[in-house]
């Protein structure tokens, strides 16, 4: 393995079903300076992507310095089964499927049949997707997963898959934030939900991890109060008997003179270590000299 390639930051896109690797290119826009790798995944059931993906995502993590994560409707679920977070520093999913116990249970009614009546056959074949059967149920019920990777969702009102309430639900348990398109669909693809999609992804600045597990991104609400308890504590006492930085941080945020998007948190293996922000100033001259206000 060369140094230069080590250094690289990858971005994984991971497709749904019926998808493919080459939609991973339309994302390269988004990350200029990244290498982009499709995965060509096989598998149909949550077993079998468990070591699929584990297997491939850990190969390539050994090549990179820090991968992005893209994962679009059941590629994102599998990621979120298959134990890979480890080697996640980011991730965005559209349309993910992050509850599948209730999208089968949902199915189940759909099929007009009862969880008891899969439990007796076992096998149930439905027209509108793959045969509902007992073992993935029972499969999904006894292995759940968690996810702690800083993860962007992006979802339409219309998803006939997974609910709003599912999805905020799942954002609830992991601090995941969540982008709602009036009138998307579970397959974002026309024009339309295209061009909502660039523009939700625009404030996208891709950062590169100089070390190892080390990041550099964008602050986020959900940051706040982990960036103020680390300002707190590292100013405690240092210039004055008790400190104020944390609380002067807290107001700058609500100023029209804070810039968003120049504040950047620091990472190492998901736990923020540094922090810092840019506000607007006018510099003026008058018979005094210069000022900064």
């Amino acid at each position: 393995m060369e140094f230069h390639k080590k250094m690289k930051n990858l971005i994984l896109y991971i497709h749904g079903k019926g998808g493919n690797t080459g939609e991973g290119e339309y994302y390269k826009k988004f990350f200029p300076d990244a290498e982009i790798y499709g995965f060509d995944y096989k598998s149909n059931t949550p077993w079998d992507a468990k070591s699929e993906f584990f297997e491939k995502v850990s190969e390539l993590s050994k090549q990179y310095s820090s991968i992005t994560l893209i994962a679009v409707s059941l590629g994102a679920y599998f990621s979120l089964v298959s134990g890979i977070e480890k080697f996640i520093s980011k991730a965005y999913f559209i349309s993910p499927i992050v509850n599948m116990e209730r999208l089968i249970l949902d199915m189940i009614g759909w099929a007009g049949t009862t969880e008891a009546e899969l439990k007796e056959k076992k096998i149930i074949p439905v027209d509108f997707g793959d045969d509902l059967t007992w073992e993935y149920l029972q499969y999904v019920r006894n292995n759940k997963f968690q996810w702690k990777v800083p993860t962007e969702i992006l979802y339409g009102s219309l998803d006939n898959l997974q609910s709003i309430e599912t999805i905020q639900q799942f954002a609830k348990e992991t601090g995941a934030s969540v982008t709602v398109m009036e009138g998307g669909e579970h397959w974002f693809h026309t024009d339309e939900q295209m061009k909502f999609l660039d523009s939700s992804w625009s404030k996208i600045k891709y950062l590169e991890i100089t070390i190892n597990n080390y990041s550099i991104r964008i602050e986020e609400e959900r940051d706040y109060l982990a960036v103020e308890s680390l300002i707190r504590e590292s100013f405690w006492n240092v210039y004055r008997h008790g400190f104020t930085e944390h609380y002067v941080l807290h107001h700058l945020r609500n100023c029209l003179d804070y810039i968003p998007e120049l504040a950047f948190v620091m990472e190492v293996d998901g736990k923020i270590i540094g922090q810092n922000v840019f506000v607007k100033a006018q510099i003026t001259k008058d018979d005094a000299g210069f000022r900064m206000k």
